[in-house]
């Protein structure tokens, strides 16, 4: 699948990437049309028949309503009962403030950023004069110096918020492979069958178990990267911090000792400026940003279960059929995966997918959505839906989610499908998260995102200017531009003189995920997944 991401994008750049004949060169442009643009999630799942689906709520609430009942005759996707929501809104109402909790504490960290270099003057004009005009506190904290400028800091600073963010959801991911290689793979392969699905030549349960664990390398490959740039962005956002500590730091004092405190005589002796120096101008270290950006990460992840919670206390149909059997009544209070408080649905050829998703992902998904499946050994793109998501599943300190995928009977049961539709079948799965036709779109690797701000770069007669814009589905070779941009604008995929990233001649820091011409999920509140593009909703 990573394969077909990289392949979409070097098309992409290929077909419609061209030099600016007003830039001297200098520019490699694309132009502003109208198209198609699909936002997929990626997925890997096993194919499990289905003649009797028992179901029950993933969650615990009151049942507020019936839509089934026994002999009605039910289709794919179809509402058969829910829950009361009251009380799962109170629960996502305190999820999102705890959510707002600490996304406060790391505004309260930067704040040290602000204080620092409005006392840098002073702190300088301290050292320069015999002052203490810095300190080694107890938590690690730095005075703020002169070494660096207010946009280096934020710059660095910010790398490794984003670095942190990025390194939590791809450890989300990687886990969530890994559940899903485990219940593909088991103890091993199987001897059910010789056959194989065409072209093959392996059993189907080692083909499937072998796509599980390329899906699982490939993801521990993404989160080992993850890790090391989060390394690399604190380890940049330190050595600055010291530098600026050192630019204040009186002479001949060891910046490493630890007998310079804020609390310390020594420092109390000082002028009331410099004690006020002290005081103010503490930069937030590595750690600090870490660890609170970990906890707004843990925050998000409990308002997505939450939000998921009231989107699973509706029970749909699973398959074609006809519903056998009601265990539940109006009024009734229910348990998390009751097994006798559960409607079966029987009916004959229906076909089912299972996979695994990370918390991360969870806030793109919801019952009803749009799933393309294709299974390994055929070339036909299957369509179904998301019947269900189930109870979280912890393992190893992390949350994944299971999720059910029903395809519709008349698809499965076509010729081609009917083929490779096996008990144990790995499939390949691309959940429509987004989709938009006719829409004004421009190469996503022209798009850069920086928090909730999304912007592009525009030239006009050889002159490149940034323009914010409002962007609607991300694929992974194009963006949707809601508002912004107008058709035949051109924008700039990348500066040709420009060097690359950590090269002799490359003049920004190859740590900061905001420089240069990054393009969708670069930063805090990135779309979970861009989607192999490889994949298309018919139609």
């Amino acid at each position: 699948m990573a394969i077909t991401v990289v392949l979409c994008l070097i098309g992409g750049g290929v077909a419609f990437a061209s030099r600016d004949p007003g830039g001297s060169q200098r520019y490699r442009v694309a132009t502003v049309t109208e198209r198609r643009v699909d936002q997929l999630l990626d997925l890997v799942g096993t194919v499990n028949p289905v003649s009797a689906a028992t179901i029950s709520f993933p969650v615990s609430g009151t049942v507020s309503a019936l839509d089934g009942a026994v002999g009605d005759q039910v289709v794919l996707g179809q509402q058969l009962a829910s829950l009361d929501q009251n009380q799962l809104e109170a629960s996502l109402n305190e999820a999102r403030a705890s959510l707002a909790k600490a996304e406060l504490a790391v505004e309260v960290v930067i704040s040290g950023i602000a204080s620092a270099q409005e006392a840098s003057t002073v702190a300088a004009a301290s050292a320069s004069s015999g002052g203490v005009g810095n300190s080694s506190t107890p938590n690690g904290s730095l005075a703020a110096g002169e070494a660096t400028s207010s946009g280096e800091l934020q710059s660095a600073l910010q790398a490794v918020l984003d670095a942190q963010r990025s390194a939590s959801v791809s450890l989300s991911r990687a886990n969530a492979a890994i559940r899903n290689s485990e219940a593909v793979c088991g103890d091993g392969a199987s001897d059910e069958s010789d056959q194989a699905p065409s072209g093959t030549g392996q059993p189907v349960d080692q083909v499937a178990c072998r796509s599980a664990l390329v899906s699982v390398q490939a993801a521990q490959e993404e989160a080992s990267s993850a890790q090391k740039a989060l390394m690399s962005a604190a380890d940049s956002y330190t050595k600055l911090i010291e530098a600026m500590a050192a630019a204040v730091m009186p002479t001949g004092v060891d910046q490493n000792s630890q007998t310079i405190q804020s609390s310390s005589a020594s420092q109390s002796q000082q002028s009331g400026q410099s004690q006020e120096v002290g005081r103010s101008a503490m930069v937030p270290t590595a750690q600090d940003l870490i660890a609170a950006q970990s906890a707004v990460d843990a925050a998000s992840a409990a308002v997505a279960v939450a939000e998921q919670a009231i989107s699973q206390a509706v029970l749909v149909s699973p398959i074609e059929g006809v519903v056998e059997s009601v265990g539940l009544s109006v009024g009734q209070a229910v348990s998390s995966g009751s097994s006798t408080a559960t409607i079966v649905v029987v009916g004959e050829g229906g076909y089912e997918v299972n996979t695994t998703v990370s918390v991360a992902d969870l806030p793109s998904l919801k019952t009803g959505q749009t799933a393309l499946v294709t299974v390994d050994g055929s070339h036909e793109v299957l369509s179904g839906q998301i019947v269900r998501i189930g109870a979280a599943q912890s393992s190893n300190g992390d949350t994944t989610y299971p999720v059910v995928i029903g395809l519709r009977v008349a698809t499965a049961g076509s010729t081609d499908g009917a083929a490779v539709l096996r008990n144990g079948s790995t499939a390949s799965i691309a959940v429509v998260l987004a989709e938009s036709t006719d829409a004004l779109a421009v190469p996503s690797s022209a798009v850069s995102i920086d928090g909730d701000v999304a912007s592009v770069r525009v030239i006009e007669n050889g002159n490149v200017s940034e323009t914010r814009v409002e962007i609607g589905a991300i694929g992974s070779r194009w963006t949707e531009i809601k508002s912004g941009l107008e058709a035949g604008q051109r924008v700039v995929l990348a500066d040709l003189e420009a060097g690359l990233p950590g090269s002799a001649t490359d003049g920004s820091n190859a740590e900061n995920s905001r420089g240069g011409f990054n393009g969708p999920g670069g930063g805090i509140g990135q779309p979970p997944n861009m989607g192999s593009g490889g994949l298309r909703p018919p139609g």
